[in-house]
């Protein structure tokens, strides 16, 4: 039996096995490596782009259900409002008509009758599928304080339901 060579060519083909080998292992590696850093940069662009599209909304008023059981009924006033919203959300998801009225001012004086000729109404009734949030018209823009009337009709009693104003 003869003894096994282990020359120059053998040394030189384990060295270039060994090589590929491990250049496959950084390769894996790098790879693994790249793909989480590109997963935490997503989250990363997620997490900025969610934080700069939340606006500052703020609750003016929570509805309420009066005694008939199908008629909310909710009211505010905003200073110097952008947009005035209502949310709507019954359990379980059922249509409702919504309709409101809005009452802006922009600045001006009163009269002796304490009339005030900036003061502009506007109203508008509108059927949704809760749950909704709906942007309302307001009469002008830029005014300096709206109150705002809002009532919700469901279709028949018993649907719970969540009512609020919005301002942002």
């Amino acid at each position: 039996m003869k003894a096994p060579r282990f020359g120059y060519g053998t040394t030189k083909r384990r060295l270039a096995r060994t090589s590929a080998r491990n250049q496959e292992v950084i390769i894996t590696s790098l790879a693994h490596l790249t793909g989480k850093i590109l997963i935490a940069m997503v989250l990363a662009l997620l997490l900025t782009a969610t934080a700069m599209a939340k606006t500052d909304v703020k609750v003016l008023a929570k509805g309420a259900l009066l005694k008939d059981g199908k008629t909310g009924y909710a009211q505010a006033t905003a200073a110097k409002p952008k947009t005035l919203s209502v949310m709507v959300q019954t359990t379980p998801a059922v249509k409702v008509k919504i309709q409101y009225s809005v009452i802006c001012t922009k600045g001006g004086t009163s009269n002796t009758d304490g009339a005030n000729s900036s003061t502009t109404p506007l109203s508008g009734s509108l059927d949704v599928t809760s749950p909704a949030t709906t942007k309302l018209k307001l009469p002008f823009t830029s005014p300096t304080s709206c109150s705002l009337t809002v009532y919700t009709t469901l279709p028949k009693k018993g649907p719970k339901e969540t009512l609020e104003i919005l301002e942002t």
